[in-house]
Parts: structure tokens; C-alpha cells; sequence
């Protein structure tokens, strides 16, 4: 029964009993005293409202794509931007998930195609999450990080991270992410030793930090190894449109781009179909991308999403979250190039692991 009129009834049969008008079975009320009496009834009825209230059920919020748990223990969710099966971004943040329940114990909850909702929408997932105390909540992207950090100064015993660039608030609120400089400047020096037409490229998806640390570093390493190569940077504005995608990389590929890294998925799919038929050679981010194009992809640089997010969980469950950016990188484990497979000669690979070692002593400086 609803609170209100269930309340209100009890109102009326508390004034029934103070007007003498009701009689207890039995038992006749003008031998109790009237205020004690009161008082008494007054508990029981509010008692009752308490224990009609809490058998009520608890209805599933309607934002998108949502999936619920059971409550206690360590709780984390994760507010994903396509669909936990997209096959690259969304599905690597997933697995993360579902690394924590299965390596920490924890009890997960997560929210899909929440990237095309308007900001006031995101701020209430990540409101809700924390409302019902979950212990971690994970926006996984650079488009949470606005919705992040203002619900994470309403619950400052929540910790919240996003998967981007950000220094964080020192008290709740911080970042995930991979030194992606790193790989984005192996990437480039791979694209400057390999390419015929001295004209290298990167496609990015859209410009959050982290994507234009990897773009910024793909140059560098370009130039590293070529100071006089045209090395150029593309962002095509979205991670969803396929054609938008594919015009940024046929218009390189019109102006003699033999070399493509490129960052956009799941929209990207169309380039690797197109770089089959102009031969043109790229290399992928997050996973590998070789099955798309085995004959066309160098390398990928894999990043292991479920690894990072499984740092985070220990973390937070041990009490050692300290709200600011934990950045791994390549000797931390978590990131690393696919097998060249033949695309690269034996003096290339050598000069790769060479800067390769460079990074992991620290001996090179790579932009930010």
C-alpha cells in the first residue's frame, strides 16, 4: 500500500479511538488513560507504516540499459558508452567488470549506451549508482568525466574514476588510464620506418586527453625517426559513424597516406575493409586488430582494459584509493604491441624493442 493514504487511514482510526468511538475487542477504552494511550497507538501505527514500507519492491530505474544486483558486500558499477558486446571499447570495460567480480568478490552493476545521453541523464546514473551504495563507480570515458565529478562531491565516501586524463579530486574522485604516449609514439616510429610516401597519419575518434596524448605522441615518434615526415593527425568527431570515419580516411589516403594508426572503433571497421583494397597499411588501438585485415594491419597497440580496472578494484577495496590519476603504462603490465607477423624487417624490430627498453628504464621522454 502506498505510504500516504495508508497513513492517512491511520489517522482517521487514531481520531475514531480518541473520540470513544471505536471499541478495543473486549475491552472498554475508557479504562485506559487517553494520552498514554495516544501515545501507544500513535508507535504501532508508525511501526507499521515502517514495515509496509520496507515490503515494497524495489522498481529498476528506467535509464538506459541498466542491470541490477543484490545489495551488500564491495559493489561496483560501471556506466559503459555503446553496448557490453561492441567487440572493442565498451566490451573491454566489461570484461574489467567482470574481472573484479570474479578476482574480488564483487557485486557489479552496469548501465550501456550511456554516451549519447544528455549530461543531466548521466549525472542521474552515476547519482542513482552512488544513492545505492555502491562502493566504485567507473565511467568508462572521457564523456563521464563532467557527470563524475560533480555527483562525486555529493558522496564523498563513494569512489568514483573515470577512463581518461584527469588529476582528480584527492578525496573521492580520480582517473584510470594507460600512458598511452607510450604506444602512440612506438606507433609512430613504426609508421615512419615503414612508409614508402613519407606520409603518416592518425585517426582519432573523438579529442578527450588521452586521445590527443596518443595522437601527440605518434608524431613525436614519427619525427623521432624522420624529422622531415609528414606526420598528420585526424579526429573524426564520433566513435559510432562508420561513414564519417571512413571519409577522414579516404581523404588521406587520396593525398598519399601510406600509413594509418588509427583509434575510432567501433566505427573504424570500414577503414580495414578499405585498406585491403588500396593498400594501404594501419595499425589498431585496444585490441588486436589484425583478424579485420590480416594482410593489411602491422601491429596493435593493446591495451589491457580488464587489468587497469582490476588495479582500481584493490585499490578502493583496500582502503588505498587516494582520488587522483593512476596512469600505468608498459612496465606496469597492462599494455604492449601485438606480433608484427612478417610486416616489419628484422633491423625494424630490432630498433622497436631498442625504444621499447628505452620506455620501460625511463630513459625516454615522451610528450604528454
Amino acid at each position: 500500500m502506498p505510504f500516504r493514504p495508508f497513513l492517512q487511514r491511520g489517522f482517521r482510526i487514531f481520531a475514531a479511538f480518541k473520540s470513544w468511538r471505536i471499541m478495543l475487542p473486549g475491552v472498554a477504552i475508557a479504562k485506559l488513560h487517553r494520552r498514554r494511550f495516544g501515545w501507544l497507538f500513535l508507535a504501532g501505527l508508525w511501526g507499521f507504516a515502517m514495515l509496509s514500507l520496507s515490503c515494497e519492491p524495489n522498481l529498476p530505474s528506467s535509464s538506459a540499459g541498466s542491470e541490477r544486483v543484490k545489495t551488500g558486500g564491495f559493489k561496483v558499477a560501471m556506466v559503459l558508452p555503446t553496448t557490453k558486446n561492441d567487440g572493442s571499447w565498451s566490451q573491454a570495460g566489461f570484461e574489467g567488470l567482470k574481472l573484479l567480480e570474479k578476482e574480488l568478490g564483487a557485486q557489479i552493476a552496469y548501465t550501456e549506451k550511456a554516451s549519447e545521453l544528455p549530461e543531466p541523464a548521466k549525472e542521474e546514473v552515476f547519482d542513482r549508482y552512488a544513492r545505492e551504495g555502491f562502493n566504485f563507480v567507473i565511467g568508462h570515458g572521457g564523456e563521464f568525466l563532467s557527470a563524475i565529478e560533480k555527483v562525486a562531491k555529493k558522496y564523498p565516501r563513494v569512489k568514483f574514476s573515470a577512463t581518461t586524463n584527469c588529476p582528480g579530486n584527492n578525496i573521492n574522485q580520480g582517473c584510470l588510464i594507460f600512458r598511452s604516449g607510450e604506444l602512440g609514439y612506438l606507433t609512430g616510429a613504426i609508421a615512419a620506418m615503414k612508409s614508402q610516401s613519407r606520409k603518416v597519419a592518425f585517426i582519432g575518434g573523438v579529442d578527450y586527453s588521452h586521445m590527443k596524448e596518443r595522437a601527440n605522441s605518434f608524431v613525436q615518434g614519427a619525427k623521432a625517426i624522420d624529422p622531415n615526415i609528414q606526420a598528420k593527425i585526424e579526429w573524426a568527431g564520433t566513435w559510432t559513424d562508420r561513414d564519417k570515419v571512413g571519409k577522414v580516411a579516404e581523404a588521406l589516403i587520396q593525398d598519399g597516406t601510406d600509413i594509418i594508426a588509427i583509434s575510432a572503433e567501433p566505427a573504424e571497421e570500414r577503414v580495414f575493409k578499405m585498406a585491403r583494397k588500396e593498400k594501404v597499411w594501419l595499425m589498431g588501438w585496444d585490441r588486436d586488430r589484425a583478424p579485420l585485415a590480416p594482410d593489411r594491419v602491422i601491429t596493435s597497440a593493446l591495451q589491457d582494459v580488464p587489468k587497469l580496472m582490476l588495479q582500481g578494484g584493490i585499490l578502493v577495496q583496500s582502503g588505498r584509493w587516494q582520488g587522483k590519476q593512476y596512469k600505468l603504462g608498459i612496465k606496469d603490465g597492462v599494455q604492449m604491441l601485438t606480433p608484427f607477423r612478417g610486416t616489419l624487417t628484422a633491423a625494424q624490430e630490432a630498433k622497436v624493442k631498442a625504444i621499447t627498453e628505452e620506455i620501460f628504464t625511463d630513459k625516454l621522454e615522451i610528450l604528454p
